[in-house]
């Protein structure tokens, strides 16, 4: 038994026309069951959040790591390293290599030496 590779089955690219190629269906509209919320009246504010700065955010994450809040720490200090602070990058990389037990800050580099 062999198998003939050389030779793939020929097309005849004159009775390949356009017309039998079939048209993609269209997509069905999405109907939802849910209720929509009702829109807010356009006359109501909409209550815009205080943009904090990459120094604010640190600070907070400092006063938390000094109440021996980490995970609080951790996620005021995310939010600044986000903002390119380094020093909130540093803080959290402290965080992660002496765990939640050490009580180092950079604000405080003589205590670290202390301890």
């Amino acid at each position: 038994m062999s198998l003939d590779l050389g030779h793939a089955p020929s097309l005849d690219p004159a009775s390949a026309t356009p017309s039998a190629v079939a048209p993609a269906p269209a997509p069905a509209a999405v109907v939802s069951s849910a209720p929509s919320a009702p829109a807010p009246p356009a006359s109501a504010p909409i209550a815009a959040q205080p943009v904090l700065s990459a120094d604010e955010l640190f600070e907070k994450g400092l006063a938390a790591q000094n109440h021996g809040d980490y995970a609080e720490a951790l996620r005021w200090y995310q939010k600044a390293a986000d903002q390119g602070n380094a020093v909130a990058q540093a803080s959290i990389a402290q965080i992660y290599y002496f765990g939640n037990q050490h009580r180092c800050t950079f604000a405080a580099p003589a205590a670290c030496a202390a301890q």
